[in-house]
């Protein structure tokens, strides 16, 4: 009788033990994602966020969850990937602490992560700016993707200046402006995680969007 209870007692504990990791298990392989109130994936995003016509460029909000245990850090970028606007960036935050899981509505003129950067756009403004594209160009995609590193910030580039005759590095300030390719190439090695988040305008297509 004894080792009957002892035999149950064990498979009790062994069978809490698998529930409890299978549970972990599942929690760490839920995916990493990225989503917007303000706008559904791959839906049009809103005359409010637009820079064109009589948007009011606000930013929309996003907010994130199940990134990588060990973030660190996140990078946010906005890139317009209608081959007219070849790869136009619309904003690019660095730095944003690993603490933070959501940008709120028009954050970016007002209520940015502290510690975070916005580096310049396309525009050479270091704030969101919405979409603009130009007449008869289509449908235009723009690509929100987060990515989790493993770095507290990242390091910037310096400036190059030409100075006698030849490029050289300035110290200060460092390169402000960073197309998605040179961004990609700055986050070589430090990307963990990756989620994104697509939304789409067209110029003059109001009636479809809300």
């Amino acid at each position: 009788m004894l080792k009957k209870l002892t035999l149950i007692f064990v498979l009790a504990v062994l069978t809490s033990i698998f529930l409890a990791a299978a549970r972990n298990a599942k929690r760490h392989t839920r995916k990493f994602t990225l989503r917007s109130t303000t706008f559904e994936d791959n839906s049009w995003i809103p005359e409010k966020c637009a820079r064109a016509r009589a948007g009011g460029n606000v930013s929309p909000e996003l907010h994130w969850e199940n990134a990588p245990r060990e973030t660190k850090s996140f990078v946010l970028t906005v890139i317009d990937i209608n081959p007219v606007a070849q790869r136009w960036v619309h904003w690019m935050v660095i730095n944003i602490p690993a603490d933070y899981s959501r940008l709120a509505e028009g954050a970016s003129y007002q209520n940015m992560p502290p510690g975070s950067i916005q580096l310049k756009n396309s525009w050479a403004q270091d704030t969101w700016n919405g979409p603009q594209p130009p007449p008869k160009t289509g449908v235009h995609i723009y690509v929100f993707t987060l990515y989790a590193l493993n770095v507290d910030k990242v390091k910037l580039q310096p400036q190059r200046v030409f100075r006698d005759g030849r490029w050289q590095d300035k110290p200060s300030p460092p390169k402000l402006f960073y197309t998605e390719k040179e961004m990609l190439e700055l986050l070589k090695g430090k990307i963990i995680g990756k989620a994104v988040l697509k939304g789409k305008y067209e110029l003059n297509r109001n009636r479809y969007i809300n």
